[in-house]
């Protein structure tokens, strides 16, 4: 089985982790357009709330593979901040588009 994963983080100043379990939930509704099998999973053991959100390839009625596509993570962010514009959350303005080398592992 196939499948995709998003992540959603949030500053833990703006909401608590049920109100981002229902904005990736929003999120997967609108990414899958209801037609993929999907759970969210939202994290409360960290300052900041964040979900994962793990979508299935095969589309529910078996019909359909989804079709990822070059720009898709684009797609995804300007998704995630028209969502989250909307509910009055902050986005980032400025994201980097490559770490040129110098990412940094989760802890930090």
């Amino acid at each position: 089985m196939l499948y995709y994963q998003i992540r959603q983080a949030f500053p833990h100043s703006e909401t608590d982790p049920e109100t981002a379990l229902k904005i990736s939930y929003d999120l997967a509704m609108r990414r899958t357009k209801g037609r993929h099998a999907f759970f969210v999973v939202s994290h409360a053991d960290r300052l900041h709330p964040h979900c994962h959100i793990y979508y299935n390839s095969t589309s529910l009625d078996c019909t359909r593979k989804f079709r990822d596509f070059i720009g898709s993570a684009r797609a995804v962010r300007r998704l995630s901040d028209r969502i989250c514009l909307k509910k009055g959350l902050s986005v980032i303005t400025n994201p980097k588009r490559h770490s040129k080398g110098k990412s940094k592992n989760y802890g930090e």
